[in-house]
C-alpha cells in the first residue's frame, strides 16, 4: 500500500471534525438525573437554577429568600442552587450598607452577581488650610540663583 499524503490529510480533517462533533454534542445533552427513593429518576439539574455571588469585601453574610446560605470568600463565588422563581437576594456585612435584590431565576439559569458593599463609615468634612507660604532672603554674597524652600504655615 503506498502512501498518500492526500488520503492521510482527508483522514485527519474527517477525524477532527468528528472530534469537534462529539465534544460539542456532549456539551448539549443534560444526562445527570437525580434518583428518587423508588429508583426512578427524578429530573435533571436543569430544573433548578443557580445564582452566584461574589462581594468587595469579602465575608458577607448572603440570605436567599430569609434562608442563611453561606459567607462569601475572597477568591472563590459563592454558588447557591435554588428552585426557579421569583427569589429575594439578601447580602449583610457589619460595617456595610446592606444589599437587596429580587430576581427571577430560570430552570437552568444562572444569576450572577458581583457586589461591591457600600460602607457605612463617613469621613469628617475636610479641614480646609490655607496655601503654604513662601519666604526667602537673598544672600547679597551668592552670585547664582536663588532657590526658595517653601515652609508650613504658622497656625
Amino acid at each position: 500500500m503506498q502512501f498518500d499524503r492526500n488520503n492521510a490529510g482527508r483522514t485527519l480533517s474527517v477525524l477532527l471534525i468528528l472530534l469537534t462533533a462529539a465534544i460539542l454534542a456532549s456539551g448539549c445533552i443534560d444526562d445527570t438525573f437525580e434518583s428518587s427513593e423508588s429508583g426512578s429518576l427524578a429530573g435533571s439539574y436543569s430544573d433548578y437554577g443557580y445564582i452566584e455571588v461574589w462581594t468587595i469585601p469579602s465575608g458577607a453574610s448572603v440570605y436567599v429568600d430569609g434562608e442563611y446560605l453561606g459567607e462569601t470568600d475572597a477568591v472563590e463565588d459563592l454558588f447557591v442552587q435554588v428552585s426557579p422563581g421569583s427569589r429575594k437576594l439578601e447580602i449583610y456585612k457589619q460595617g456595610y450598607k446592606p444589599y437587596l435584590e429580587y430576581l427571577y431565576i430560570g430552570s437552568g439559569e444562572t444569576m450572577t452577581r458581583d457586589v461591591v458593599l457600600e460602607s457605612t463609615y463617613s469621613d469628617p468634612e475636610p479641614v480646609w488650610t490655607p496655601d503654604p507660604t513662601w519666604t526667602w532672603e537673598p544672600d547679597p554674597t551668592y552670585p547664582g540663583p536663588v532657590y526658595v524652600a517653601p515652609t508650613r504655615p504658622i497656625y
